[in-house]
């Protein structure tokens, strides 16, 4: 399959509006295939969730974003024997 914005033989077109949208999100969905999993948390006491959303807010981060940061702190602490 051609993937949106390439013409036959390689070329690449050029990009305007919906099709350029269409393209990044194309690509972003396979690298995301590639190199990331997903992780669901589920039954998270209310005022638990509440806490982070607040945080994250306060971080300037979404929740996803703020979770990953956490994670990655906790991760690099465990690995230098902390």
């Amino acid at each position: 399959m051609t993937p949106p914005g390439v013409a036959e033989g390689g070329k690449i077109k050029l990009l305007t509006g919906l099709a350029q949208l269409c393209y990044v999100v194309y690509m972003s969905a396979i690298m995301q295939a590639e190199v990331m999993a997903d992780f669901r948390l589920r039954d998270i006491p209310d005022p638990i969730f509440r806490q982070l959303k607040a945080q994250a807010a306060l971080a300037g981060l979404s929740l996803n974003a703020f979770l990953l940061q956490l994670l990655a702190e906790h991760v690099d602490k465990k690995r230098l024997g902390d």
